[in-house]
């Protein structure tokens, strides 16, 4: 089984990402999903890549 590496590039696929802990732990009771509205102050003068891996 080999494990492909996919680096984002539209909103949809940054979308897909930013959910995926949701969907992994959607029936954990002792999980509390992150603030969708938290706004990391680095990113005014940073860059960021963001990878998805799929099976």
């Amino acid at each position: 089984m080999s494990v492909k590496i996919k680096a984002l590039g539209t909103k949809k696929e940054l979308k897909t990402f930013i959910k995926f802990n949701l969907e992994l732990y959607k029936n954990n009771a002792f999980v509390a999903p992150p603030l969708q509205q938290d706004k990391n102050p680095a990113f005014d003068f940073c860059e960021a890549a963001y990878f998805l891996a799929y099976k």
